[in-house]
C-alpha cells in the first residue's frame, strides 16, 4: 500500500515533487537527461518523464533527442 496522500475532494494523489523542483534540476544539470533529473529529484524515471513532458507541454521546457537520451532545457 502506498503512503502517498490523496486530495480529499479529487481523490487524486498529491504531487510529491513541485514543478519548481524539476525546473531547478534542469537549470543546474549540465546535461539534463531524464534519468539524471530523476536522480536529482529523487523520483523514478517514469515520474520524471511524465512531469518533464507536462512542463514541456506548458511551454516551460524544451526537449531534444541526443543519441538515445532525451535532454531537457529551459524554454526561452
Amino acid at each position: 500500500m502506498s503512503d502517498r496522500s490523496r486530495d480529499d475532494q479529487t481523490k487524486r494523489f498529491n504531487e510529491e515533487y513541485s514543478d519548481d523542483n524539476f525546473l531547478k534540476a534542469v537549470r543546474e544539470c549540465s546535461i539534463a537527461s531524464t534519468p539524471k533529473i530523476a536522480k536529482e529529484i529523487g523520483c523514478n524515471r517514469k515520474t520524471a518523464l511524465r512531469r518533464l513532458t507536462a512542463l514541456e507541454d506548458d511551454g516551460e521546457l524544451e526537449s531534444e533527442m541526443v543519441s538515445d537520451a532525451k535532454v531537457w532545457t529551459i524554454s526561452e
